[in-house]
């Protein structure tokens, strides 16, 4: 079934999102971005995390990716043709281990209830920004979202807020660290199946109206990265519309 999206400002169109960038950015025609790499990040609670990292020479923007809940996650959820997608929009990715999964040290738990699981997107984001990429954006499933929201919300000195920000599959558990009413964030698409619509509806209605907040509804979908199967043509939707943001 076709894709239902809601959009909150009136008039506007939107399958805007979908359309061709149409820029690339001075990048030669023939460029192909250097193989990933695995790194190690230092958080500022003493934490070692492990995350796959993509460059792109010509990038001065970073994707974030945070998976859903560790340890029964890690940064493998993501699809490898989906980060490459990202990068053949002129992006560099960062694929992290949330603390507790994978390769990275610390407790599960600290991922996503209290103050700590903030510090691996500060480490994450440090990291980009020691790579020459001043700009970041973050894409989180399920409650990756939770440490994505606490993120841009968190007073951060010297660190970016996010350009922009996706949202698999959020629900209650993404405001548990922080409110939505903190969040000042002009361009956030939410992506659900139409099971998990309650919580994203009762955002849409309380948000503010000048944010530039979108909405897609994918039937048949299914729970945070598990929608890459299940419903394939979210990978092209998300790339798109984060290559049409500012």
């Amino acid at each position: 079934m076709l894709l239902l999206l809601a959009c909150t400002s009136p008039g506007e169109d939107c399958a805007d999102f979908r359309a061709d960038s149409g820029d690339s950015g001075g990048i030669p025609s023939d460029y192909v971005p250097p193989d990933p790499s695995v790194v190690h990040l230092d958080t500022d609670d003493g934490i070692v995390l492990e995350a796959d990292y993509y460059p792109h020479e010509y990038a001065d923007t970073a994707v974030l990716l945070l998976h859903m809940v560790p340890p029964g996650n890690d940064r493998g959820d993501w699809p490898v043709d989906w980060i490459e997608s990202l990068r053949a929009e002129g992006l560099a990715v960062l694929a992290l281990d949330r603390r507790g999964a994978g390769g990275s040290e610390g407790e599960p738990v600290d991922a996503y209830e209290g103050p700590l699981g903030v510090n691996d997107a500060y480490a994450a984001v440090d990291f980009t920004v020691s790579q020459g990429l001043p700009e970041v954006l973050v894409v989180g499933a399920s409650n990756g979202t939770t440490t994505a929201l606490d993120y841009a919300v968190s007073a951060a000195p010297g660190r970016p807020a996010p350009r922009a920000m996706v949202w698999m599959s959020p629900g209650s558990y993404t405001t548990t660290n922080s409110s939505l009413d903190d969040l000042d964030l002009d361009e956030l698409l939410f992506v659900y199946p139409p099971e998990e619509a309650s919580w994203v509806d009762r955002a849409q209605r309380n948000h503010d109206p000048d944010l530039r907040w979108t909405y897609a509804e994918c039937e048949g979908g299914d729970h945070g990265t598990l929608m890459f199967e299940a419903y394939p043509d979210v990978a092209e939707l998300m790339t798109t519309w984060i290559a049409a943001t500012d």
